[in-house]
Parts: structure tokens; C-alpha cells; sequence
């Protein structure tokens, strides 16, 4: 099983969304590398079989302030039916079996699982920077693929090749609106909530 971001492939940091379009990029890159590491000859991309997908928007503040408040005021509220796990003054998410929905603060995240990497770059200040303005939400989806997939092959009357229930990447990429399934989730999460400290 390879789990790997796929702008950190491709640019080298996660600090910026990327479009779909690129993952197959990634997927070749990725192959190429480890051939190239480990000698070994590995399936086309076009056969990976797809068990997880991240999807995240990245909301570009105009200070700290503002998304440590933003934070703040999402972990006050009560998600009926939902467990919050918080994070310090710097995030919160929400686990469940089908998808996992995280918010955060990404300069924290950013100087704690990159900065030593990247700390010899010469715009490594402006990054850090950039990163400390950074709200961002992040979907994993992982079981409700398996429903897409069966919803999908059901209402279309289609069958397509699996792996443990999941489906190759090409095929998934042709059932599965990244940015429908994440504004969708977030609705669900966000929408008709109620404030402990009103």
C-alpha cells in the first residue's frame, strides 16, 4: 500500500490545494521513484486500486488572530451526533467510520511536519508566513468510497473491477466529485449546529 500526499510529490509541500487532474501525475512520480529506489518493477497507475482519498480547502485569512478565533468559536459549538476530539488552540476533528473530518490551523502543522525538511530553503520564512494564515478542512474518506462504488455500479448498472470492495484509481476518478463530496460533508458537519455559550 503506498499513502502519500500528492502536492507534496509533486511541489514538495501540502500548503496548496492542487487540482485532481494531477493525481495521476503523483502516481507516476511515485512509481517512478520507488523503481527506481528499490529495483523493483511496479503495476501501471492506471491498475492502483484506490482505499483513501483526502480532500482539503484551504481558507487564506488575514491573520493568526483570525483563524485561532475561527477555531476557537467551531470547537464551542455542540455536532449533534458527532464526536469532537480538540486540539489546543489549534484544531478539532470529527472521526467517524465512513469519513473523518478535520480543522486546523495549518502553520502549527506546517513548522512541526515540515520545517526541519525545508529549513535550509531560502523562502522557507515566506512559507512559515503564509502557513500561519492557513484555516484548513480536510476530508478522509475512506468507507463511504464503498458506498459510492456500490450506489454508483447499482444506479448504473456497471460492474467494475475491485480490490477488498475498492476500485482502481481511473475508475474512481470517473464516480467521484472531489469537490462535491467535500463541500457536501462539510454541510453536514457544520450545518444546524448550536453554540454552548450562547
Amino acid at each position: 500500500r503506498f499513502e502519500y500526499s500528492v502536492p507534496k510529490v509533486l511541489f514538495g509541500i501540502n500548503l496548496f490545494s492542487i487540482d485532481p487532474d494531477l493525481i495521476f501525475e503523483s502516481m507516476h512520480r511515485v512509481q517512478e521513484q520507488f523503481e527506481n529506489i528499490f529495483k523493483i518493477e511496479l503495476p501501471s497507475p492506471n491498475d492502483w486500486y484506490c482505499y483513501r482519498v483526502d480532500t482539503c480547502a484551504n481558507y487564506i485569512l488575514k491573520s493568526p488572530i483570525q483563524v485561532k478565533n475561527i477555531i476557537t468559536y467551531l470547537q464551542r459549538l455542540d455536532y449533534p451526533r458527532k464526536v469532537k476530539n480538540i486540539y489546543g488552540d489549534t484544531g478539532l476533528y470529527f472521526p467517524s467510520r465512513y469519513n473523518t473530518l478535520k480543522v486546523y490551523w495549518k502553520g502549527p502543522e506546517f513548522k512541526k511536519h515540515d520545517f526541519d525538511r525545508l529549513k535550509n530553503k531560502k523562502d522557507i520564512s515566506v512559507l512559515v508566513d503564509f502557513a500561519q494564515n492557513i484555516l484548513r478542512i480536510e476530508v478522509e474518506h475512506r468507507k463511504r468510497l464503498l458506498y459510492m462504488i456500490k450506489k454508483y455500479e447499482l444506479e448504473n448498472n456497471v460492474k467494475f473491477n475491485k480490490f477488498e470492495g475498492y476500485i482502481r484509481m481511473a475508475d474512481l476518478m470517473g464516480i467521484f466529485n472531489f469537490k462535491d463530496e467535500m463541500k457536501d460533508y462539510m454541510s453536514k458537519i457544520f450545518c444546524g449546529t448550536k453554540s454552548k455559550v450562547m
